[in-house]
């Protein structure tokens, strides 16, 4: 009894300490930030900049919200006054706070412009922060092989200019690299190399930070006992200094696993109760989706199924945010269009190099000849020179009208070949007589965005089991103009033999279309699911009407589809989130969806085009919503009153920007089908 009473009494005592030390840490850094705040409110020029980027850094880990606020304000002010290191420095820090929020995309269009700027300008050390932020974001986004490039560059850049801080850097990101791709031997030695380093220079918040991932390496080797050693000295030494929550939160949860791999149920609750709660007050949904996840394990193991079934529905939620299908589409053309405009800018530079070389090179000659027959022959001598350099001028002038006049023939004839590709597909896409034989009230708005299109539409009346049956088809192939043709002609070919073999023997339901149609788009472009092979595919969504009872099947590969029915709210009728091709996740079959539709509905089946558009005011996308917002307003007209609703409010969005992507948008009134009566 008297030794229980010294146990409760000690941990007692620990709990008050950490509350203590908990609430100096707080009121410290607190007093830090309104230091700041109030010289802030007082600074002009490059003072005012700086004083908003040290408050950026201050709340990374603890506000990253706010933290992104200050290092937007500086952004907008050294851009003003032309501040460029303060400028990059102001990206990068926002970069920062995108990633704490688990905004990748954002964090990568600040971190690949910061790189921009100081590969203009030279800056190195600059290069180097910039390449090892971007190889940051992609140990999160836990691409392994894409970062390790990015945070070599930075690693021989950072030894180039003997940057100790960078070094390390770039060696505790390479040895996170390595410790999640298994080679656990590289990860120790890049993390021990930081630690050092970090400790020659007195770096606290650096070691502490070793510490963490030095413990994720023993974890993944489950020596649980060292990997516990390392997570406490994290947390003591965050706890103690600038009170980093990021890192608390993931350092939490990390000790949580150890004692859920020990079966030691009450600390692992403990553990990721505090990582829950720290990551809640940074809104990191990184890390909340870390914590919701150890915990909905933890409640799943003691049988609690109320608070595990909460758990696992935010964990959800949060996993989903972070792997957004068109976050990563986009994450994929902000890469590209950074490798194109640094081609471009290379380039650029070359031939601005060889016409100065060449130019340098022609005055040199000019003036030399000038010299001699001035010296020699005086002005007879100069005119002759003057006329032979006009000779050759003039020949040059040829010469390059030759090679224009060759280009300008080149491009017709690609040109007429396009032309005469786009003639090719409109021919092989279905006639509207197929849909006007029972809904007359349709219309297709079309509109490719380079001459041949990607998108396309098709559909099909055929007669199975004694009843009439209408299959429309959206879809939206990888790629646009040339490329995305192909695929668009080999869809419409799959679909009419895939319909053709099903009609006979009488099985025809939406979702076997689909699994039959993503079955010989794998096989016909050789699809194995390798990670260096490219994902060609498309995204579908696809009707199959019964014309006598209105029965209606759907089938969708990322494309749902809006129904506007009289009276009430536009619905949605959800397609599964898998493409039309090979896919990294485990293969599963379509669904099929069946509705009932009612006459005078109106049925909407679209590609990603319109909605993904930029415009407007702010430059924008329209957006799903304002799409569904056009349905709901418009769609009590005529279809061909709709069809230039749709097409004005495009333009109209659009104005004079460039359009981003193929447009299909096909609408149906639903009427009976008098030929059965």
């Amino acid at each position: 009894m008297k030794f229980n009473r010294i146990n409760r009494c000690i941990s007692f005592l620990y709990k008050l300490a950490f509350i203590l030390l908990f609430a100096y840490s707080q009121a410290f850094s607190q007093t830090k930030i309104d230091s700041l705040q109030k010289e802030a409110s007082q600074a002009v020029g490059k003072e005012k900049v700086q004083i908003l980027l040290q408050l950026s850094w201050q709340l990374r880990n603890s506000n990253p919200q706010k933290a992104l606020k200050y290092a937007q304000s500086a952004i907008i002010l050294s851009e003003l006054r032309n501040f460029e290191q303060e400028h990059i420095k102001a990206l990068s820090f926002a970069g920062v706070a995108e990633k704490n929020l688990g905004n990748y995309l954002n964090s990568l269009t600040y971190y690949f412009e910061a790189l921009q700027i100081a590969e203009k300008r030279n800056y190195k050390e600059d290069i180097a922060y910039s390449k090892i932020n971007i190889g940051n974001v992609y140990i999160y986004r836990q691409e392994y092989k894409s970062a390790i490039p990015q945070l070599e560059e930075a690693l021989k850049v950072a030894s180039e200019i003997k940057n100790k801080e960078i070094i390390a850097y770039a060696n505790l990101n390479l040895g996170r690299v390595y410790s999640n791709l298994n080679n656990y031997s590289k990860a120790l030695n890049y993390l021990n190399t930081a630690l050092q380093l970090r400790q020659q220079l007195n770096d606290t918040a650096g070691i502490y930070v070793c510490y963490k991932y030095l413990g994720d390496v023993y974890f993944s080797q489950n020596k649980i006992s060292n990997a516990k050693i390392f997570y406490y000295d994290a947390i003591e030494l965050a706890k103690n200094q600038k009170f980093d929550t990021d890192l608390l939160s993931d350092a939490n949860n990390r000790l949580s696993r150890c004692y859920l791999s020990e079966n030691n149920f009450k600390e692992a609750e403990n553990a990721a109760i505090k990582s829950f709660e720290y990551a809640t007050q940074i809104n990191s949904t990184l890390r909340l989706r870390d914590a919701t996840f150890t915990l909905f394990e933890i409640y799943k193991l003691t049988k609690n199924a109320e608070k595990s079934l909460f758990f696992y529905q935010k964990f959800i939620t949060y996993r989903d945010s972070l792997t957004n299908v068109h976050n990563i589409k986009e994450i994929t053309q902000l890469e590209e269009k950074y490798k194109y405009e640094k081609e471009n800018e290379i380039k650029l530079l070359e031939a601005e190099k060889a016409q100065l070389i060449i130019d340098e090179k022609f005055k040199r000659e000019r003036n030399r000849q000038y010299y001699l027959f001035v010296l020699a022959l005086g002005l007879l001598a100069f005119s002759i020179v003057i006329f032979k350099h006009n000779l050759v001028r003039k020949k040059a002038n040829k010469d390059l009208q030759n090679q224009r006049d060759t280009i300008a023939k080149q491009n017709e004839e690609i040109r007429d070949s396009i032309l005469y590709a786009a003639k090719i597909q409109n021919a092989i896409l279905p006639p509207k007589s197929e849909i006007n034989k029972f809904y007359p009230e349709n219309f297709i708005l079309y509109l490719p965005r380079n001459i041949v299109s990607g998108d396309f539409y098709w559909a099909k009346t055929l007669n199975y089991n004694g009843i009439e049956h209408l299959i429309l088809v959206a879809a939206d192939c990888t790629g646009h103009g040339v490329p995305g043709a192909f695929m668009s002609m080999l869809g419409v070919a799959f679909l009419n033999e895939i319909v053709n073999h099903y009609s006979h023997v009488n099985e025809l339901t939406s979702d076997k279309i689909l699994n039959e149609l993503r079955e010989k788009v794998i096989t016909s472009l050789n699809q194995s699911g390798t990670e260096r092979e490219t994902k060609d595919g498309m995204d579908i969504s696809l009707c199959l009407i019964d014309t006598q009872s209105l029965k209606m099947q759907f089938s969708g590969a990322y494309n749902f589809i809006f129904i506007a029915r009289e009276n009430e709210e536009i619905i949605k009728v959800s397609a599964d989130k898998m493409p039309i091709g090979v896919y990294p996740r485990e293969k599963k079959d379509f669904t099929r969806t069946e509705f009932q539709l009612l006459p005078n509905d109106r049925i909407y089946l679209f590609s990603d085009g319109f909605p993904d558009q930029f415009g407007g005011d702010k430059n924008s996308k329209f957006l799903i919503k304002n799409f569904k917002q056009l349905i709901s307003d418009s769609y009590q007209n005529d279809m061909k009153t709709q069809e230039m609703i749709f097409k004005n409010a495009f333009e109209q969005w659009k104005g004079d920007r460039k359009q981003l992507d193929d447009i299909l948008v096909m609408g149906i009134k639903i009427q009976i089908n008098k030929s059965v009566f």
